[in-house]
């Protein structure tokens, strides 16, 4: 099965955290992970469900 991008979640989401952890905003997330808006919303929101990550104003999250 061919995907659009070859990068699994795990992956995406430890980048993610470092991301967060560089105080990144969403946009720079976006740009960094070579992804869409949905997508890297869709994996920030899965972070948060697991306890990992907290949003806070203006669209930044902090680690937990």
């Amino acid at each position: 099965m061919h995907s659009e991008n070859p990068q699994t979640s795990d992956a995406v989401q430890t980048h993610l955290l470092r991301l967060v952890d560089d105080d990144s905003s969403f946009d720079e997330m976006v740009h960094a992970l070579h992804s869409n808006p949905e997508r890297v919303a869709a994996e920030l929101l899965k972070l948060e469900l697991e306890g990992l990550v907290v949003a806070q104003p203006g669209l930044r999250w902090r680690s937990l």
